[in-house]
């Protein structure tokens, strides 16, 4: 900031928090003129921003057991050969807010999956909170018995409160469809139907270790609800 003493410490951890902006792939900073006896110095700051776009594909192959057999003379279900098509874009510094927002999906025959994700980092411009919001489908046939559809969002915002505790709060909207049942409709208990479920929850994280790769010493808590 200026006025404050030249400090190299302070030079590195303001290219550190550059980065850790998600913005920019590289980051260099100097002092003009270093070698002069003036006793004010510029720092200069030099970024070069990120490819806003990431896209990332795939084709493949999949097999797997246990799929619903036509007839009861495969009682533990036949084996399913499906392709398979992976395609996720995602787009960084959206609105010019360092906002990002990712889109994730696979489809084939055994399984169908879409996610779409917004991560603000600096919630409300603040250092210290940070907001996702979560939407996600899924439709599986992984089983003998029945096929799964699952729709699901949930909203996430994490505060830091100081260098080593964290809380989460969280609030997920969830709806869980069974079909194609190979079994009698009768024979579902009630309380196994499909519903909408809405779970709020929080977390509470404390994390004293010295080092979170290479730990000697300290100590790592979580208290979840």
């Amino acid at each position: 900031s200026p006025g404050d003493p030249l400090s190299q410490r302070d030079l590195l951890n303001t290219q550190t928090r550059l980065y850790d902006l998600g913005i920019f792939s590289q980051v260099d900073t100097a002092v003009q003129n270093p070698e002069g006896s003036e006793r004010e110095k510029n720092v200069l700051v030099e970024v070069q921003e990120a490819k806003r776009y990431t896209f990332n594909y795939g084709v493949g192959l999949e097999f797997q057991t246990g799929q619903p057999a036509v007839g009861s003379n495969q009682p533990q279900g036949e084996t399913g050969v499906s392709p398979r098509v992976s395609f996720g874009v995602t787009r960084l510094n959206f609105r010019g807010r360092n906002d990002t927002i990712t889109f994730k999906s696979h489809v084939g025959r055994l399984q169908q999956r879409a996610l779409i994700s917004y991560e603000e980092p600096r919630w409300f411009n603040s250092r210290d909170w940070r907001m996702s919001v979560t939407l996600f489908y899924d439709n599986t046939l992984d089983v003998a018995t029945f096929t799964s559809q699952r729709l699901e969002g949930s909203v996430q915002a994490a505060q830091t409160i100081s260098k080593v505790s964290t809380m989460l709060y969280r609030f997920t909207y969830r709806r869980v469809k069974a079909s194609n049942l190979q079994i009698d409709q009768d024979q579902i208990p009630l309380l196994s139907q499909p519903t909408r479920v809405g779970m709020p929850g929080f977390s509470y994280l404390r994390d004293k270790r010295d080092n979170a790769l290479e730990t000697t010493r300290g100590n790592y808590t979580t208290v979840d609800g």
